[in-house]
Formats: structure tokens, C-alpha cells, sequence
């Protein structure tokens, strides 16, 4: 399969299948490609949130709207100020400003470091086979419990991990200057986040 042929329906037949279960023509056709397709989509926003070189932006503008608000765009999953002695917190979608604790108090343009939720569809190969296999897992757990399929699909799930952090620090480029520590990689987050890098 090449990444022209992923879609949703692909990612869930791949769920069901690891489980044991039919593949289906269409998510909605049983309650459990239904319950797969949730899983997917809220297993892919799960793993995206760690912010991935294929889904972070740096230096995006956003600029506060007419009543001084900032907000959030719709597909953004999170975002913080370039700008260090900007203090802002999320209220739902919208900001607020630590430092007068308002949401009304913004004006102009601000550059933002953005988390963006891509469907698993536009995700690089690695991060789509890792969202796949965690949802299988999640999926496996919590509608069929089998402790076998579980182990089975918790190695799958920890290969294809490896896989997508290989893929990061290839198609990010890092090098030992990167400062990348142990600690993050037993941590799980084999790369440096933005502000390590200034």
C-alpha cells in the first residue's frame, strides 16, 4: 500500500484485521468499525499532540481578532508564544494573558510555535503506522481484552514507536549539537522540542 491509498477506512480495516475481525466497505457499517474509527481519531490527536516535525509549525502569526481576543484555529491542537515573556494559558480555544489574567487585553500579531492535527491520511508513513498500531492496541483493550492480541499488539505498537522516532530525527536532521538526552529518549520524546534548539 502507498500512501496514496491510506484513508480512514484503510486505518480501520488495519485495526479490525489486528484483531481478528472482517475487514468492512465502509466505517459506518458495524458498530465496530464505528467504535475503531473513534479510537482512531482520538489515538492520531493523542500521538500528533507530542508535536512531530510533520505537524509543528514555528513563527506562525496569529493575530487577535477586533475585541482583543486571540483564539486558537480550529485544527490546532496547541500553540505557545515565540516571544518567552509572553505568559498565555488556553481557555477553551481562546487565550488568555497570565500576566492581567483577561482574554480581551490582545492586539496586533503574535508568532507562535503550532501543534496542528493533520488527518492520518496527510501523516508521513511512520506516524500513521504508529497511530494504527496504538489504536489497535487501545481498541484490543478496551472491547476484547485478550491478553495474547494485547502482547501481540503492544510489540507492535513499541516497533512501530522506534520506527517514527527514527523517521523524526532522519527527516529532521538532528545532530549531537541538538542536545537529544537520554532522558528524553527514555521519556519517550527522542527530540528537542523548539526551545532546546535556540
Amino acid at each position: 500500500m502507498t500512501n496514496l491509498d491510506v484513508t480512514e477506512l484503510s486505518c480501520v480495516n488495519e485495526i479490525l484485521t489486528a484483531v481478528g475481525y472482517g475487514e468492512v466497505s465502509s466505517v459506518s457499517q458495524t458498530r465496530d468499525a464505528s467504535q475503531a474509527l473513534k479510537v482512531l481519531n482520538s489515538e492520531s490527536a493523542t500521538v500528533q499532540s507530542e508535536g512531530w516535525g510533520f505537524n509543528l509549525e514555528y513563527d506562525y502569526v496569529l493575530t487577535a481578532a477586533g475585541g482583543g481576543t486571540l483564539t486558537m484555529e480550529n485544527d490546532m491542537l496547541w500553540a505557545y508564544p515565540v516571544d518567552k515573556s509572553k505568559r498565555f494559558a488556553l481557555r477553551g480555544q481562546a487565550f488568555i494573558d497570565l500576566k492581567d489574567n483577561t482574554t480581551t487585553s490582545f492586539s496586533g500579531d503574535y508568532k507562535m510555535v503550532v501543534c496542528r492535527f493533520l488527518n492520518v491520511e496527510n501523516c508521513p508513513r511512520p506516524a500513521r503506522d504508529y497511530i494504527v498500531a496504538r489504536a489497535a492496541r487501545v481498541f484490543q483493550d478496551r472491547f476484547l481484552g485478550s491478553p495474547d492480541i494485547g502482547n501481540r499488539l503492544s510489540r507492535d505498537e513499541g516497533m512501530a514507536r522506534e520506527r517514527l522516532i527514527g523517521h523524526e530525527g532522519d527527516a529532521q536532521a538532528y545532530t549531537a549539537f541538538d542536545n537529544i538526552s537520554t532522558a528524553q529518549i527514555r521519556a519517550g520524546r527522542g527530540f528537542p522540542i523548539y526551545s532546546e534548539l535556540q
